[in-house]
């Protein structure tokens, strides 16, 4: 039997690939009961983390996620160096996913986390083209981190400004940890996550979960402003915490 909500909003629907369709200015969108229950927890969590938040932060000047306390964290700054990612009207891709991990570095280290940087400055990987570069990254963090008990790798990037380009969050196909890190960190940006065949993602073997996130498109303005990449960066961050929650719960 299938049931109809009404949502007003249709980026959730879209957010939750329901098929919907608009009447009188509403949205209408048809799940059934296995959906219903992932809508109550959907709804819990945005609500949750989108507003719950920002009153605590006005009533205590903040709030600790506390599973990020004691985890290590790789955060991969997409590109670099002679590989400048995507680029629009002086705009490139590094010098956005580079200022933004160091953001994230600094609000997860706050919160207790141990995090590592695959490069702090505007540096490649010795590769001759973008796909080599990878590889070589690739091998660099499983070298380099090889061992040392890596939690989480997130990889940080930028998408095209084409029109239905992927923004949120990627993880690789079979991997059911990083399929619920990735959920965690989309819920909390507003985006989707996606499964996808990433070499980053594949290739890379030094943590228990890893997602690549297109944090906007590169022809976005908002990209210059640094409050706003905070913004995004407390996302990923709660993102994690939420993550984190649902491996001790054991929800993984």
């Amino acid at each position: 039997m299938k049931i109809i909500y009404i949502s007003v909003n249709v980026v959730h629907c879209q957010t939750l690939h329901f098929p919907f369709a608009k009447y009188n200015g509403m949205y209408f969108f048809i799940c059934n009961f296995p959906k219903v229950v992932f809508l109550i927890r959907f709804f819990t969590l945005y609500i949750e983390r989108k507003f719950w938040p920002e009153y605590l932060t006005k009533l205590k000047g903040g709030i600790t996620m506390k599973e990020l306390k004691g985890k290590k964290i790789v955060i991969d700054p997409g590109h670099g160096g002679i590989h400048p990612g995507k680029t629009y009207e002086g705009r490139q891709e590094k010098d956005v996913t580079l200022k933004m991990s160091k953001i994230l570095e600094e609000l997860l280290e706050a919160e207790g986390a141990k995090v590592y940087l695959t490069r702090t400055r505007d540096e490649d990987f010795g590769g001759t083209d973008a796909d080599d570069d990878i590889m070589k990254r690739v091998k660099y963090i499983n070298k380099k981190y090889k061992g040392k008990g890596i939690d989480v790798l997130v990889s940080i990037h930028v998408n095209t400004e084409r029109a239905f380009n992927r923004i949120g969050a990627f993880y690789q196909e079979g991997a059911k940890a990083s399929k619920t890190l990735a959920k965690n960190i989309a819920v909390n940006m507003g985006k989707n996550s996606f499964e996808d065949d990433l070499a980053i993602l594949r290739e890379t073997t030094v943590a228990g979960a890893k997602s690549l996130i297109e944090i906007a498109q590169i022809d976005e303005e908002w990209l210059d402003d640094s409050d706003r990449l905070k913004d995004v960066a407390n996302e990923i961050a709660m993102g994690l915490n939420d993550y984190f929650h649902d491996l001790r719960l054991g929800r993984v």
